[in-house]
């Protein structure tokens, strides 16, 4: 049976498991002579120490515990020697040695050999007995501490992969880093807020309905660079993007692009997208510490809400300060059929009405145009103020 040493926690310097966690060892060797000595000499209080007396035993000790930080592994024992065991935790428990290190150790000869065999199967480290009791402890210290390193490096780097595929590369440094408040204000980006028609859920059975909403999801994901564009949470049927919190001064014509690729992809469809497109100042910022969320404050998001819903389905609304970030459109391709129609102006609290301007694609019925060209008004309580990431 497995005959563990305990002693009280104390701190390892360079631990990645948390202040005071102890170094857990497994043992394994055949000799309880040799047990003894490591029992001997790792009994301190930095040290919880399990042995093993075979290598069958061992392995029968890993499958319920796992939780181990490094093993010292004697090569020469009956049944399971060390090689087997190494190869065994290595291969079939699939503990690299990055994360799990080895110290392999032996007195039979040649060493040269036998340490080449030990590497080979997997081992870190290997040691001749009879070994110096603080060289041993130096290379097991030295092991754990390169190994929590390491984990704790990959653990921050798989955070920063993770931080950087749901907000700008800039506002995930500041979350790593831990300096709060984590907000930036930004004079100017673009919002294209694009939504489906209630007919679709009115007319239209739930799975197709469903199938309509996919093809947009898929078709926002496929044509969006994100390394430029960050999609924001909002309800099931409506789909809001934005572009320039990282500092591409041509937002507006990203999402411009992009709102014109979105409605060729799923024009098969023959549903109509109500589309807006809006450029003003924002507030992006990550609410939550255990789960950031990344979003986007400010009445920008709220007008651009506001607009796609008084918008026809199968055009695109621009405001006013849309139109001054792209410039001249008849520069730039447009959809065959299209149009430029005026759309009147939008008014807030507390600001200048927006004048607007529709694109109206082919197909577009006249009385459709006519009946959403009236000036409206959007209410400070009308749409929620911010949305995450």
């Amino acid at each position: 049976a497995a005959l563990p040493a305990k002693g009280p926690a104390a701190s390892l310097e360079g631990g990645g498991k948390g202040s005071g966690q102890k170094i857990r060892m497994l043992s394994i060797d055949d000799s309880e002579a040799n047990q003894d000595v490591i029992l001997n000499a790792f009994t301190v209080p930095e040290y919880d120490v399990t042995v093993a007396l075979s290598g069958s035993e061992a392995i029968d000790i890993m499958k319920s515990d796992q939780d181990f930080d490094i093993i010292l592994l004697d090569v020469m024992m009956p049944s399971m020697n060390g090689y087997d065991v190494c190869k065994h935790v290595r291969q079939e428990m699939c503990h690299s040695g990055e994360v799990l290190p080895i110290i392999m150790m032996s007195a039979a000869s040649p060493m040269e050999k036998l340490g080449f065999e030990g590497m080979k199967s997997g081992a870190n480290d290997f040691v001749v007995k009879p070994f110096d009791v603080e060289d041993l402890k130096t290379r097991v210290k030295d092991a754990v501490n390169t190994q929590r390193a390491r984990k704790k490096r990959n653990m921050l780097n798989e955070k920063r992969s993770m931080l950087k595929a749901l907000m700008p590369a800039a506002m995930a440094e500041k979350v790593l880093d831990g300096k709060g408040p984590f907000a930036d204000e930004i004079p100017m980006v673009s919002v294209l807020c694009f939504s489906v028609s209630d007919k679709v859920f009115n007319d239209f059975d739930a799975r197709s309905a469903v199938r309509f909403l996919d093809a947009v999801q898929n078709a926002c994901h496929k044509h969006m660079d994100p390394k430029k564009v960050y999609q924001l949470r909002t309800s099931t049927s409506t789909f809001m993007v934005v572009a320039g919190q990282d500092g591409d001064t041509f937002h507006a014509m990203t999402l411009f692009k992009l709102a014109l690729a979105i409605a060729g992809d799923v024009e098969h469809t023959g549903l109509k997208l109500l589309s807006a497109l809006h450029s003003g100042r924002a507030v992006a910022g990550v609410v939550g510490a255990e789960v950031p969320n990344y979003g986007l404050f400010g009445d920008t998001l709220q007008l651009v809400q506001a607009i796609a819903g008084q918008t026809p389905p199968g055009c695109l609304c621009f405001s006013d300060t849309a139109r001054d970030q792209l410039g001249q459109l008849t520069q730039h391709r447009l959809p065959a059929g299209s149009r430029f129609v005026d759309h009147g102006e939008i008014a807030m609290p507390g600001r200048n009405p927006v004048q607007l301007t529709l694109l109206v694609g082919s197909g577009v019925p006249q009385e459709s145009i006519q009946q959403a060209q009236r000036p409206f008004a959007v209410s400070s309580a009308a749409h929620p103020q911010g949305h995450t990431a």
